[in-house]
Protein backbone atom coordinates (compact mmCIF):
# COMPACT_ATOMS: atom_id res chain seq x y z
CA UNK A 1 0.00 0.00 0.00
CA UNK A 2 1.44 3.30 -0.83
CA UNK A 3 1.63 6.75 1.16
CA UNK A 4 -1.87 7.63 -0.04
CA UNK A 5 -3.64 4.27 1.51
CA UNK A 6 -1.54 4.60 4.31
CA UNK A 7 -1.97 8.32 5.42
CA UNK A 8 -4.69 9.18 2.88
CA UNK A 9 -7.21 6.84 3.35
CA UNK A 10 -8.00 7.14 7.21
CA UNK A 11 -8.18 10.87 6.98
CA UNK A 12 -11.01 10.44 3.82
CA UNK A 13 -12.66 7.59 5.52
CA UNK A 14 -13.16 10.06 8.67
CA UNK A 15 -15.23 12.42 6.40
CA UNK A 16 -17.32 9.44 5.25
CA UNK A 17 -15.55 7.80 2.24
CA UNK A 18 -13.72 4.88 2.38
CA UNK A 19 -11.69 5.11 -0.84
CA UNK A 20 -9.62 2.27 -1.64
CA UNK A 21 -6.69 2.99 -3.89
CA UNK A 22 -7.33 0.79 -7.48
CA UNK A 23 -4.94 -1.42 -8.15
CA UNK A 24 -2.33 -0.15 -10.20
CA UNK A 25 -4.14 2.93 -10.63
CA UNK A 26 -7.26 1.11 -12.75
CA UNK A 27 -10.62 2.63 -12.22
CA UNK A 28 -13.70 3.07 -14.38
CA UNK A 29 -16.30 5.98 -14.06
CA UNK A 30 -19.33 6.84 -15.73
CA UNK A 31 -19.69 10.11 -17.71
CA UNK A 32 -21.77 12.07 -14.84
CA UNK A 33 -19.15 11.10 -12.33
CA UNK A 34 -16.37 12.42 -14.96
CA UNK A 35 -18.54 15.66 -15.56
CA UNK A 36 -18.42 15.71 -11.48
CA UNK A 37 -14.37 15.11 -11.25
CA UNK A 38 -13.80 18.00 -14.50
CA UNK A 39 -15.97 20.63 -12.40
CA UNK A 40 -13.78 19.49 -9.15
CA UNK A 41 -10.96 19.89 -11.33
CA UNK A 42 -11.75 23.31 -12.80
CA UNK A 43 -12.53 24.88 -9.20
CA UNK A 44 -9.22 23.32 -7.56
CA UNK A 45 -7.02 26.76 -6.40
CA UNK A 46 -2.98 26.10 -8.60
CA UNK A 47 -1.21 25.13 -5.29
CA UNK A 48 -3.89 22.49 -4.88
CA UNK A 49 -3.79 21.68 -8.23
CA UNK A 50 -0.49 20.75 -8.08
CA UNK A 51 -1.04 18.78 -5.02
CA UNK A 52 -2.96 15.90 -7.14
CA UNK A 53 -1.29 16.10 -10.66
CA UNK A 54 -0.18 12.49 -10.48
CA UNK A 55 0.29 11.17 -7.52
CA UNK A 56 -2.82 11.01 -5.65
CA UNK A 57 -4.86 11.43 -8.77
CA UNK A 58 -6.75 8.16 -7.80
CA UNK A 59 -8.19 9.24 -4.32
CA UNK A 60 -9.12 12.77 -6.08
CA UNK A 61 -10.74 11.39 -8.54
CA UNK A 62 -12.99 8.99 -6.09
CA UNK A 63 -13.47 12.06 -4.04
CA UNK A 64 -14.91 14.46 -6.90
CA UNK A 65 -17.02 11.32 -8.47
CA UNK A 66 -18.42 10.60 -5.14
CA UNK A 67 -20.64 13.71 -4.72
CA UNK A 68 -23.09 12.11 -7.27
CA UNK A 69 -23.82 9.08 -5.52
CA UNK A 70 -22.20 6.14 -4.26
CA UNK A 71 -18.64 4.41 -5.23
CA UNK A 72 -18.31 0.82 -5.48
CA UNK A 73 -15.38 -2.00 -6.20
CA UNK A 74 -16.66 -3.83 -9.29
CA UNK A 75 -13.91 -7.10 -10.01
CA UNK A 76 -13.71 -8.60 -13.83
CA UNK A 77 -14.07 -11.85 -14.81
CA UNK A 78 -11.47 -10.83 -17.64
CA UNK A 79 -8.07 -10.02 -17.62
CA UNK A 80 -7.59 -5.96 -18.75
CA UNK A 81 -6.80 -5.64 -22.32
CA UNK A 82 -4.18 -3.10 -22.49
CA UNK A 83 -4.03 -0.74 -25.24
CA UNK A 84 -1.89 -1.83 -28.33
CA UNK A 85 0.67 1.15 -27.13
CA UNK A 86 1.16 -0.57 -24.16
CA UNK A 87 2.36 -3.98 -24.15
CA UNK A 88 0.48 -6.56 -22.49
CA UNK A 89 2.30 -8.58 -19.34
CA UNK A 90 2.80 -12.24 -20.46
CA UNK A 91 0.08 -14.10 -20.49
CA UNK A 92 -2.45 -12.11 -20.96
CA UNK A 93 -4.13 -10.48 -24.23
Amino acid sequence: MTGIGHRGRPLIAAAGFDVPQPPAGDLALSREALAAVLRATEALPAQVAAGVDGYGIDAFILLAAAVIGPISSVQFDAPKRHAGSFPAPAGHP
